[in-house]
């Protein structure tokens, strides 16, 4: 009985700590200064993920599920606000275009951009833009989209070892009972029907 407990207790710890949902969390931004921006021509462009189906959380470089997601990109330089605006979203080693936006001005200094992950994978996002003198600038910032089956793995691996704790446990008590305390009826014998006269 003490080794399946002490199973149980070290199969949920294991699945503590393998699991990605509190990688993902620890992947949390809040802006330029955690890593979630990238540098175009100089000017910090800052990035924020959401993904409304899986949390109402902000994500940087690593998307727990595949599926809609959300990306802001806050241009905080003036000069930002006044060049040309780009982007191409690509996916894998050979960087196959996913989906793009084409460029244009974006004066309030904000960019919102939805995209509709189906694959999990490396992806990058590729900002291009031109200076009203026509100077060009680029930058790259890769992520990761996750399978969602990671984020349930600790779950599962939970359930699991505690249905073996269970068998064990089950097992071992019913091998120590004595002989005559194994089997015992549950429920009376039913009574037989009555006779109508």
């Amino acid at each position: 009985m003490v080794f399946a407990f002490r199973a149980l207790a070290l199969g949920l710890l294991a699945a503590l700590a393998a699991s990605p949902a509190h990688a993902v969390k620890t992947d949390r931004s809040t802006g330029a200064e955690d890593g979630c921006a990238v540098s175009l021509g100089g000017d910090v462009v800052s990035i924020s993920g959401y993904q409304p189906n899986a949390a109402a959380e902000k994500y940087c470089t690593a998307f727990p599920m595949v599926g809609r997601s959300i990306i802001t990109f806050d241009f905080d330089a003036p000069g930002l606000r006044d060049s040309s605006i780009g982007l191409r979203v690509v996916k894998g080693p050979n960087d196959d275009v996913e989906a793009e936006a084409p460029a244009r001005f974006y004066r309030n200094g904000t960019f919102v951009f939805e995209h509709e992950f189906r694959e999990a994978g490396r992806y990058a996002l590729l900002l291009s833009a031109t200076t009203p003198s026509g100077i060009g600038k680029d930058a790259r910032f890769d992520f990761i989209v996750e399978d969602g089956w990671r984020r349930a793995l600790p779950f599962a691996l939970s359930v699991v070892l505690l249905g073996g704790a269970v068998l064990v446990y089950s097992r071992h008590s019913a091998a120590l009972r004595p002989a005559g305390e194994r089997k015992k009826p549950s429920m009376p014998p039913p009574r037989p029907p009555a006779q109508r006269p």
